[in-house]
């Protein structure tokens, strides 16, 4: 015959499990994915800082043939000059975003992984909370039982006052005549 209970020890320890795994699952895969995506990206701005971005050297010529094939050679190294500095700046941009869907993996990964952990322990949790509680809930209550006995006597014996006023006031109208 199978238990159709939800609230048994058994049901809970097995669903505990199930979140403790979860959890660290979570935990796992966020420190991967994230720290991944953070080691590569930082991986990615080192190369890029080593990208030479320096500028070209330029030299005068008084013969127009070779100005003309300085001017083309300059023309091709400020090319590759614009190319290198894209390259970098591309480079430097990717690194930027790995770094910050790194982070936002990491976070969003340990945050669930968190809220999965203290959904699982919240029995301890709420028992520990229970525990630091209960001396100071004894003191009120010990402290409060004579004032609030006192004030019960009092709306007590208003009670049984109104009663006994209630049971005269009828007894005289029954006693009195009807017109």
């Amino acid at each position: 015959m199978s238990n159709n209970e939800y609230l048994n020890e058994e049901r809970y320890q097995k669903s505990k499990r199930a979140l403790l795994a979860t959890s660290l699952i979570f935990a796992v895969a966020g420190l991967l994915i994230g720290g991944g995506l953070i080691v590569g990206g930082i991986l990615k701005q080192s190369s890029a800082s080593q990208i030479d971005t320096s500028m070209p050297t330029y030299s005068a010529s008084t013969n127009y043939d070779d100005a003309l094939n300085q001017f083309d050679e300059s023309a091709k190294q400020s090319n590759a000059r614009m190319d290198r500095v894209a390259k970098k700046n591309n480079e430097e941009l990717a690194a930027f975003g790995m770094i910050g869907g790194g982070a936002f993996a990491l976070f969003t990964f340990l945050g669930i992984a968190g809220a999965l952990f203290v959904t699982a322990k919240r029995r301890e949790i709420m028992a520990f909370q229970a525990q630091q509680v209960a001396p100071l809930a004894k003191e009120g209550i010990e402290k409060a039982t004579p004032v609030m006995g006192k004030a019960v006597g009092s709306i007590a014996k208003e009670i049984s006052k109104g009663i006994q006023e209630g049971k005269a006031e009828s007894a005289k109208g029954e006693e009195e005549p009807k017109k």
